[in-house]
């Protein structure tokens, strides 16, 4: 049985998200506010990396993943879904539509 095409699309999408989101530990790639830990907080936008969630935290700086939350876990969802979309989406534009071709040839 032949695998469908949406199915081939999704998994590629998920191999590229796994790749990105495990960059994501290491590059600073996802969109955040971070802010001095202060009496009046003032975020700044810039690209932050995800913490080793095994490590210290940062003391002293509040960050906002995506500017909706200063959670680790709901960063780390928004980042995964919002990548997996994107390649998802970027995948099912570019999608060649083959057509059908006429098979001649005397097969046995």
């Amino acid at each position: 049985m032949a695998t469908p095409k949406i199915l081939k699309i999704l998994n590629k999408s998920l191999i590229i998200t796994i790749i990105v989101t495990a960059l994501s530990f290491i590059i600073p790639i996802i969109p955040c506010q971070t802010s001095p830990i202060t009496a009046e907080l003032n975020y700044k936008w810039g690209l932050c990396k995800i913490p080793n969630p095994f490590g210290k935290q940062l003391i002293g700086i509040s960050q906002k993943f995506y500017g909706a939350n200063t959670e680790l876990l709901a960063g780390f969802i928004i980042q995964f879904l919002v990548i997996f979309l994107i390649v998802t989406i970027i995948f099912l534009s570019i999608r060649k539509k083959t057509a059908k071709i006429l098979d001649l040839t005397n097969k046995k």
